[in-house]
């Protein structure tokens, strides 16, 4: 029986970049709250965050077998981020 070549994953099936990164876990939520002031006219307002509680979600490491940073976690997702609007409806 022959022995795996160093550095590779499986067999030639097994195509560069199906490996596994940390986990992402992301809340979003949006906010609304409507004012009328007349039956036709309204006013609302709004408000959205993306990843509201501010969690790290790391991306993917490196999978370039050749590279030197091989298996290093180097970029992360975006931050929190919230939007405000408003609609004026008529």
């Amino acid at each position: 029986m022959a022995q795996p070549i160093g550095f590779v994953f499986g067999n030639d099936n097994v195509a560069q970049g199906n490996g596994y990164g940390p986990r992402h876990l992301s809340w979003d939520m949006s906010f609304s709250k409507a004012v009328l002031f007349t039956e036709r006219t309204q006013l609302q307002f709004q408000a959205q965050f993306f990843n509201i509680f501010n969690r790290v979600n790391c991306q993917t490491p490196d999978t370039g077998v050749t590279d030197s940073s091989f298996g290093v976690i180097s970029n992360d997702f975006l931050p929190r981020q919230g939007q405000l609007g408003r609609i004026f409806s008529f």
